[in-house]
């Protein structure tokens, strides 16, 4: 017999719309209230395919989503049983999404950056929260994950090269003297198409080329790519508060935030110049210091300066802590 293939069509929040067959016909479609519950499923193929709200898989016997840690509850909106973190964040409610915005933050293993954090790396830093918070939305639009959960790195095939002494430069597509660059940019004044195997790539091309990297030399691989929050490179380890950068990356790769915030405040500290020119709001020093002398290509300073202006209004904008009390046990 021949296997049936599916097609599924997500919304912006990668929960199913529809899903088709291999001959365009809807063979199911749903639709739900805001924190999952379904209001619409209907399904024309033999089976009702699982994977629903945020592409999650929804065990109809338990009425449950499962996202990989912990299972959520799409009636009540709360997550089943308390995440394990809770005990190192007490203030912290472990049943509800993060923030209280099922939107733009929902943290199904419990990692999000809180708020003491933030404001303690502030404080050790000496700058207002509103310019931790610039940094962070400048280097990674405040998202932390990819789409499927991983955490954002960026495979710098150049520091490759550097590390391992040009010895791999026959496979351009992980080691070169020059680095990737966008799908288009600008040659002698105009904008020109980038060739393929140039280009940065979606994110599973920056863990498909730290994989094959690695095998080669993970040291090196380790420390050609940047993590998370920051996007701190990992060659930078030693001044992050890490022994090696196989060390730094795997704490990065925890997809703990505070960590990541740790690790930022770290590096800022050990870098007086570019401490400097934050507590001087000097945006252009600062992403020269920090992104390196091309960031004027993607204009780090002025959307840096621009972040700082909004969360300088508003430094809580979108972070709002729960008021939720953590049930007794």
């Amino acid at each position: 017999t021949k296997e049936e293939t599916f097609f599924y069509h997500s919304d912006h929040l990668g929960s199913t719309s529809y899903i088709t067959d291999d001959n365009a016909n809807i063979t199911q479609y749903d639709a739900y209230l805001p924190y999952g519950e379904l209001l619409v499923d209907e399904h024309s193929s033999s089976e009702d395919l699982p994977y629903k709200f945020n592409g999650k898989h929804f065990d109809e016997e338990t009425g449950l989503y499962y996202y990989g840690a912990r299972y959520m509850n799409p009636v009540t909106s709360l997550w089943y049983g308390v995440d394990k973190l809770t005990e190192k964040y007490p203030t912290v409610c472990g049943y509800v999404y993060t923030l209280d915005n099922p939107v733009k933050f929902i943290d199904e293993v419990g990692y999000k950056p809180s708020l003491s954090a933030l404001r303690k790396a502030a404080k050790k830093l000496g700058v207002e929260l509103s310019v931790i918070r610039a940094v962070f939305q400048t280097e990674t639009g405040g998202q932390t994950y990819t789409k499927d959960g991983r955490i954002k790195i960026l495979y710098e095939r150049h520091y490759f090269s550097k590390f391992t002494h040009g010895k791999y430069n026959k496979d351009r597509d992980i080691s070169a003297p020059t680095p990737f660059k966008g799908k288009t940019h600008k040659e002698k004044g105009k904008e020109v198409a980038t060739p393929e195997i140039d280009q940065y790539g979606n994110p599973s091309n920056q863990y498909r080329r730290f994989e094959k990297a690695k095998k080669l030399d993970e040291e090196a691989a380790y420390s050609s790519i940047s993590y998370g929050s920051f996007q701190i490179m990992g060659s930078n380890y030693k001044d992050a508060g890490y022994k090696s950068a196989k060390e730094f990356g795997d704490a990065m790769f925890s997809a703990d935030e505070d960590k990541m915030l740790d690790a930022f405040t770290n590096y800022i500290s050990a870098n007086h110049a570019m401490r400097k020119a934050l507590l001087n709001h000097d945006w252009a020093t600062f992403a020269r210091l920090y992104n390196g002398p091309s960031y004027k290509d993607n204009k780090y300073d002025t959307k840096m300066a621009e972040n700082y202006k909004i969360f300088s209004a508003d430094p809580f904008k979108g972070y709002k802590e729960s008021k939720i009390k953590i049930p007794s046990r």
